[in-house]
């Protein structure tokens, strides 16, 4: 694939984002056949991306296991976190007020990404690289109709409404982030972007 970036290495505080994270490890655990794909599961995994659900995603996180999803990120076959580079996606804890225990080696961070590793979890996925296309499809699903009307979606909506995004976003304090997969007409790219700025929102909505 062509792409372009500006400080796309740089590993920052991406609020809710990382949660792309626990939904790979989620679909890696029920390709394995240790999690059921039930009514129950789906729900939670749909209010952990499209509503973003702290509550949601604490319970996949640790129905996962740290320790698992910790191992998922850092192997070499998917490579979403460099520990050699510049690190990626991590999740040191859970979206709760409990202390973080894990921060990433590169950046001490709780909750991180670079824009790079967003870009590369994305084009596994839409390349069926993460789990096989039976379940790949199902991600799919999961991280369609965002109920959040903001950043790229908004300016998405503005330019070309009739685009399917499968996205998910995260905002913390002045921290702001944004990911997405578009599909409008013979168009197909993935853009990610990663802030700390009082009108980052708005200079996402854009880009």
């Amino acid at each position: 694939p062509i792409m372009a970036g500006v400080n796309e290495t740089h590993i920052m505080y991406a609020a809710s984002l990382p949660k792309i994270a626990i939904l790979f490890g989620l679909f890696k655990r029920i390709e394995e056949g240790t999690i059921a794909w039930n009514d129950d599961i789906k729900q939670k995994a749909e209010d952990m991306i499209r509503k973003s659900s702290n509550t949601a995603s604490t319970e996949l996180f640790h129905m996962i296991g740290p320790e698992y999803l910790r191992d998922l990120l850092t192997s070499k076959k998917y490579n979403l976190y460099d520990r050699n580079r510049y690190g990626g996606l991590w999740v040191g804890k859970e979206y709760g007020k409990a202390p973080a225990k894990f921060l990433d080696p590169i950046g001490g961070i709780s909750h991180a990404a670079t824009p790079f590793s967003v870009l590369r979890f994305y084009y596994l996925m839409e390349s069926f690289q993460l789990v096989s296309r039976e379940w790949t499809m199902k991600m799919r699903e999961v991280l369609a109709f965002s109920a959040f009307n903001s950043k790229f979606l908004r300016g998405l909506k503005t330019c070309c409404p009739e685009a399917i995004t499968l996205r998910k976003a995260g905002s913390w304090r002045n921290y702001c982030s944004d990911s997405a997969l578009v599909i409008n007409k013979n168009k197909r790219y993935i853009i990610a972007a990663i802030a700390d700025d009082p009108e980052s929102e708005e200079w996402l909505e854009r880009l």
